[in-house]
């Protein structure tokens, strides 16, 4: 693998190079890994696996059980394809080993016979095994060739997965990772005799062993590594903040009881928790002295954190500055923009969106750089060179974790000492927090608001899928919404039990909710497109919103109070946490409904944990507790935590040791 247009020399040092660099990745791809918060080779070799699978065990054809999983080494036999109505194919492929035999099923992927499936050849499978009569059957499985010469990256191996997007293959972003991990060159910041007397890995072989481990105790040694480099990178972005702040007498110093702040507080149609108004109290004291604010706000799923930073930006607006709100994704982006928009309605703001996707964002831009916008919203298009500010001085940063050192500093460099206020979702304990965060201010909204009382939450079986519909139907008789989430939009040639979201939409909208107001919601509808149809929900003109995880976060309706989710054994519990704060939002009684029926002992002990715990936190730490047993852990994924490789759990010897590092380095 080397850079495109460049086919005779391989990668150097090419942390920040664009993704797009790569030679399998057009525009279409490099906007799927951008929603993923991958913009460069650093972002992609640093993306943390959800999980591992064992797949090490090789095992004989005749040994094999009805409903485990297993991998196996043969030959083929025999390969023909079968195409079925709806423009449907198959590969339909026999294999063999020294003992018996066993049918693939590819489905969707029949060309696989005509250049890789030849009878002879040898292959690893790893799948689940199916009883049809007397033959045995893998629906889908991996399978990756045997050679002597290659390494195995897809099988006979611990194999990492992934959290994807729709639209991008599990298989080739394994590859993506194992290719670049063969041509780029990564160089240790630091010194091997300094690593190596802390007892932690190298830099480049962590990054290695974070993806294809050869044992288990490999992936905790290059999490320990990635997370030092987490603490020491943020002490050190700390401490330089600190000596610039000092040096720069001349910082924003905003107005805390303009109209515009005064008018949006009276109007509010809700009490504010006295946790909120604590944390509000605290921004606008730093915000009104001429030092400038680096405050960390942090709080559980739907504490009201969006709320507190409004705050903020209507103070910002009083004093004829300009803020921005950035965020990691485009979904996101909209759901802020649309939230401020709806709260802001009756003053004399200018808010606008600005990201890839929006057409006019030249003129936005234009406008932006003349002082005409007030607040913008937007995500990695903000620290664009093309995105000039005439007047900035309030920065809000949600979800901080995903954007890089450099990413932010960028957005800071476009005003003149900003004021910066960031935002996460998981509350870290106020020790810890200081620890890693060294002198940065911290807020913490330990309070919910009233109204939100613990959803009930249930683990449905499919059998009493009949049964959850019925009484869907009875709460929209009653006035009360539903969210029914899918783990994909279409079906999925590579995981056949998935629910996919047409289907199911098709199915329940023609059927038992033929006499509900149904509407489907998912990525590929357009910005307009998704503002009317929440627009809708939200006035209950929608009973049940059918839906993909678009709806995880910023979206706020008091009579939704059912939360389905098929398959829910494929979600990570933050992200089945954060799906669930969607709910539970008015004075009626809530419910979460998890369709699984799973038999993975894991899995299962995962939703049980949903169904006793409302605590985001708690549920971070009985998640951590659970791994290794029977299922080989991974990481955070964003939004689970603030940091995607440190373990408060264990790791303060680590975060004290990057502390007191950073501050020596700093110093020489």
């Amino acid at each position: 693998m080397v850079l495109k247009n460049k086919r005779e020399e391989c990668y150097p040092e090419v942390w920040d190079v664009p993704i797009s660099a790569l030679p399998e990745i057009g525009p279409g791809r490099e906007k799927k890994l951008n929603k993923m918060g991958i913009a460069t080779v650093r972002d992609l070799l640093l993306y943390p696996p959800r999980r591992y699978e064992d797949r090490r065990n090789l095992i004989k054809i005749k040994e094999m059980e009805e409903g485990h999983k297993y991998t196996v080494l043969v030959s083929v036999e025999r390969a023909r394809q079968i195409y079925l109505r709806q423009g449907l194919s198959q590969a339909r492929v026999l294999f063999r080993d020294d003992t018996s035999s066993v049918e693939g099923i590819f489905w969707g992927r029949a060309y696989l016979t005509r250049y890789l499936f030849q009878p002879g050849k040898k292959f690893f499978l790893y799948g689940t095994i199916e009883k049809v009569q007397s033959r045995l059957i893998m629906n889908n499985p991996e399978y990756e060739e045997y050679t002597q010469e290659e390494a195995n990256i897809h099988t006979a191996r611990l194999v990492p997965i992934y959290t994807m997007t729709e639209g991008l293959s599990l298989r080739s972003f394994r590859r993506w990772i194992y290719e670049t991990l063969m041509n780029v060159v990564i160089v240790d910041p630091l010194e091997e005799k300094f690593i190596s007397s802390r007892g932690l890995m190298s830099l480049p072989e962590a990054v290695k062993r974070l993806h294809f481990p050869e044992a288990i105790d490999d992936v905790e040694q290059a999490r320990q590594r990635l997370a030092y480099d987490e603490i020491l990178q943020i002490q050190k972005d700390w401490l330089t903040w600190k000596v610039n702040n000092i040096k720069d007498k001349s910082v924003c110093q905003h107005k805390t009881d303009g109209m515009i702040l005064t008018t949006f507080r009276n109007q509010l149609p809700f009490v504010l928790t006295s946790a909120q108004n604590r944390v509000i109290d605290e921004i606008l004291e730093d915000l009104s002295t001429p030092k400038q604010m680096l405050r960390l706000v942090q709080g559980d799923v739907g504490c009201g954190k969006t709320l507190v930073a409004l705050h903020a930006l209507c103070a910002s607006v009083d004093s004829h500055y300009q803020s921005c709100l950035m965020t990691p994704t485009e979904i996101l982006a909209e759901q802020h923009f649309l939230n401020l928009k709806k709260h802001l309605s009756s003053l004399p703001v200018r808010i606008e969106l600005l990201t890839s996707s929006i057409r006019s964002a030249r003129e936005i831009r234009k406008q932006i750089a003349h002082g005409e916008v007030d607040i913008v919203v937007g995500t990695h298009a903000l620290i664009q060179e093309s995105t000039l500010f005439k007047n900035l001085g309030l920065i809000v940063i949600d979800e901080q974790h995903r954007f890089g050192v450099m990413q932010r500093e960028k957005l800071r460099m476009k005003g003149h000492a900003p004021d910066v206020l960031y935002l996460t979702a998981t509350p870290i304990p106020r020790t810890l927090a200081l620890t890693v965060y060294g002198g940065m201010d911290i807020s913490v909204i330990d309070e919910m608001p009233p109204g939100r009382q613990p959803i009930k939450t249930y683990i449905i079986p499919e059998k009493k899928r009949e049964g959850l519909i019925q009484f869907i139907i009875k709460q929209a008789q009653k006035g009360l919404a539903t969210y029914w989430v899918c783990p994909s939009i279409e079906k999925s040639s590579h995981r056949e039990d998935l629910k996919p979201l047409l289907t199911i939409y098709e199915k329940l909208h023609s059927n038992a909710f033929s006499t509900l107001r149904t509407d489907l919601l998912h990525g590929r509808l357009s910005f307009n497109e998704k503002a009317e149809v929440m627009s809708r929900f939200a006035q209950g003109e929608i009973d049940v919103l059918f839906s993909t995880t678009v709806i995880e976060v910023g979206v706020d309706v008091a009579h939704a109070t059912n939360l389905v989710v098929e398959n829910a054994e494929c979600f990570g519990l933050a992200q089945l946490h954060q799906l669930r704060g969607r709910v539970g939002r008015g004075p009626y009684t809530s419910y979460c409904f998890l369709m699984s029926s799973t038999t993975n002992p894991v899995s299962k002990e995962r939703l049980r944990i949903l169904c006793t715990i409302n605590n985001g936190f708690e549920i971070a730490e009985k998640d951590l507790q659970l791994r290794g047993h029977g299922e080989i852990g991974g990481f955070r994924q964003s939004g689970d935590t603030d940091l995607r490789f440190v373990d408060f759990t264990r790791d303060l010897p680590i975060i004290q040791q990057a502390r007191n590092d950073a501050i020596q380095i700093f110093k020489s």
